[in-house]
């Protein structure tokens, strides 16, 4: 059995706890890796997969490295890390599990770290060691106690936000709503696609409390899906009929959020954004 595969063996017995102190911990004794380049960091729902693809794949058209997570896997666990899109190799997160394992293993608290912890201090690890220009970074459960907001993001996108995960975020959709508002970067950008009263109102209460940049459709960005595409228009970008490869009525707002999460990306990190025409063949053919 591998390093890695012994190592997510013994994690599962840790179960699912929601904390940041761990992961916190871990990262700190790993040099801090997420400091070495700037971070989005896609929750909601529905359609968060879609997103850091999307924005994954505009993020390269625009010439950046980029390193990317998605959750869960289908049929490996390394389809979990991706490096421009592409899946990294075994032999390369194995070896990355080596080190890591070596760092940690017998650290004050990190024997309890969880499978989903564990996965994120790859993650973050692999984008500093292949280094990257962008992470973009899925959350897993709810938003504000979830691992990957150690990722420190400059920029957070929410898609949808619906009833899931009851047992740990809430019995009410405003609850739910609020832990997962929390992914706000205090003084960053939340680019937010959610616009339902009952649920913008709590994202608005957070992202207030952060002292966020709130950032939403119809008042920083213009969005319409017709027919199979999608026109998009911005102070920074303007896309006409672009036809997606991800089709669905669902997929142009899952475009339109990883377009408006990029641009607020690039703002803040002072990143080359895509011209219209790369735009157009990273949503085509993500």
């Amino acid at each position: 059995m591998s390093v890695l595969e012994s190592w997510l063996e013994e994690v599962q017995a840790n179960g699912v706890k929601l904390g940041l102190a761990r992961m916190r911990s871990a990262l700190e004794v790993l040099g801090s890796p997420q400091s070495s380049y700037p971070s989005l960091l896609v929750g909601g729902t529905n359609g968060k997969g879609s997103v850091v693809t999307l924005a994954s794949a505009l993020l390269s058209a625009a010439g950046h490295r980029v390193g990317s997570t998605l959750s869960p896997h289908l049929l490996e666990y390394r389809e979990r890390f991706r490096l421009d899109g592409r899946i990294v190799e075994s032999d390369r997160l194995e070896s990355l599990a080596k080190k890591l394992h070596a760092q940690l293993h017998g650290q004050p608290g990190l024997g309890e770290l969880t499978f989903f912890e564990l996965g994120a201090c790859l993650a973050l690890s692999l984008f500093s060691e292949d280094p990257v220009g962008a992470a973009v970074v899925e959350v897993g459960m709810g938003g504000e106690l979830d691992a990957t907001r150690a990722c420190e993001p400059l920029v957070a996108a929410l898609v949808t936000i619906d009833l899931d995960h009851q047992r740990y975020l809430g019995e009410t959709i405003q609850e739910i709503a609020r832990t997962k508002a929390r992914i706000a970067p205090r003084g960053g950008i939340l680019v937010c696609t959610e616009l339902r009263p009952d649920r913008l109102d709590v994202v608005r209460e957070e992202v207030e409390r952060a002292e966020c940049t709130l950032r939403l459709p119809g008042q920083d960005f213009e969005w319409d899906f017709r027919d199979g595409s999608l026109s998009y228009e911005s102070n920074s970008i303007r896309l006409d009929a672009v036809a997606l490869r991800m089709q669905g009525a669902h997929q142009g707002l899952n475009a339109a959020c990883a377009l408006a999460a990029v641009e607020a990306l690039s703002e803040r990190a002072g990143l080359k954004l895509p011209d219209p025409w790369k735009a157009a063949g990273a949503l085509g053919g993500a």
